[in-house]
């Protein structure tokens, strides 16, 4: 596998790692798992019931939409490269964030030869998904009825409050200038005032213009705008990977919010996604929003990936999370939790 494989996942490829961990793991430089390879992972230390372990986890956080392997990567070459990897690093734990049921790297854990069988596999997250494979016509017509009309009240105010333009923003030369004016529209919401908008921090907004400008040289970056007389109301950033779209960032005008500016510009994208013979999903990602959901075809799980090291320790924390799970879904366990919750 070379270091430019052309079949690796957009958000495990090498522009995606070397932006990442130069945002969000500058202090711990990745390990690699097999030589010549962008299996990269970081290095930290965990407590696995109670047990104090050594970990290799998935380059993943808030701004990861997916984790995956690539599609060629065999059990038995992934074995060799967790023995050699567990030689240079002595790590007890192999973790996985944002798994799709059906990735590859799932796959390919699960068939690992022994002794590499203590595995658990669990739903951690939930993502909305719109079906765009069964056309724009059957989509828009299974939609809410309040929301379909709520939506046509909204763009019929806004058409007659000035000139309304929905388009892609990323198409012009002057992107990164309605990028910035994207950022700032973020900034001045929730987002901003809860602190998590990407212009707050440095390393965050270098991260985005990196990946972003990667994307958009692939082909595969859309920035959806919507402007009344060149003001700029709402915004929606996507980036595809596959077969897929993902829906990185949402971000309006607050004082058009009675508008509803947000579900005017994402009816118009998704008549385009819908013309995008190549895409079948689009994936709003984690959290499950009232917003969201009522867009979305269906609800799908992510999931969590643990992988248990041979040796006493692994076994040892394998063992104490099973258990510890049990106690969890036990009615005894569930008595205590109640019981919990009703303290002050």
């Amino acid at each position: 596998m070379s270091n430019e494989a052309s079949n690796s996942p957009a958000f495990a490829g090498p522009t995606w790692l070397r932006a990442w961990f130069a945002a969000f793991a500058a202090d711990a430089p990745p390990v690699e798992l097999g030589p010549g390879t962008r299996l990269w992972l970081r290095p930290g230390h965990r407590r696995v019931g109670g047990l104090p372990l050594r970990v290799l986890r998935s380059p993943t956080n808030d701004h990861t939409p997916r984790y995956d392997w690539a599609g060629d990567l065999s059990p038995d070459a992934l074995a060799d490269w967790l023995v050699a990897s567990r030689r240079a690093f002595a790590w007890d734990l192999l973790e996985l964030d944002l798994l799709a049921p059906e990735s590859n790297a799932a796959r390919v854990l699960a068939d690992l030869p022994k002794p590499w069988r203590r595995m658990d596999l669990r739903a951690r997250w939930e993502t909305p998904v719109i079906d765009l494979a069964q056309g724009g016509d059957a989509y828009f017509a299974g939609l809410p009825q309040k929301l379909r009309a709520n939506t046509n009240r909204a763009e019929n105010g806004l058409r007659k409050a000035g000139e309304l333009i929905a388009r892609d923003l990323a198409q012009g030369a002057d992107w990164l200038t309605w990028l910035d004016a994207c950022l700032a529209l973020e900034g001045a919401g929730w987002k901003g005032e809860a602190g998590g908008a990407i212009a707050q921090s440095r390393h965050t907004r270098e991260f985005y213009l990196t990946v972003l400008q990667h994307f958009r040289a692939a082909g595969v970056l859309r920035l959806y705008g919507l402007t009344l007389d060149g003001e700029l109301l709402a915004f929606n950033l996507l980036v595809r990977d596959g077969h897929t779209w993902f829906g990185l960032k949402t971000g309006y005008a607050q004082d058009w919010a009675k508008h509803s500016p947000g579900n005017v510009l994402f009816r118009h994208l998704l008549k385009e996604l819908f013309a995008d013979d190549g895409a079948c999903t689009l994936d709003m990602l984690d959290p499950v929003t009232d917003w969201k959901r009522r867009w979305a075809s269906r609800i799908e799980p992510r999931l969590r990936l643990r992988l248990y090291a041979p040796g006493w320790r692994g076994g040892l924390a394998y063992h104490a999370e099973r258990i510890a799970r049990r106690l969890y879904h036990s009615p005894a366990g569930q008595h205590l939790i109640r019981l919990g919750r009703k303290r002050p």
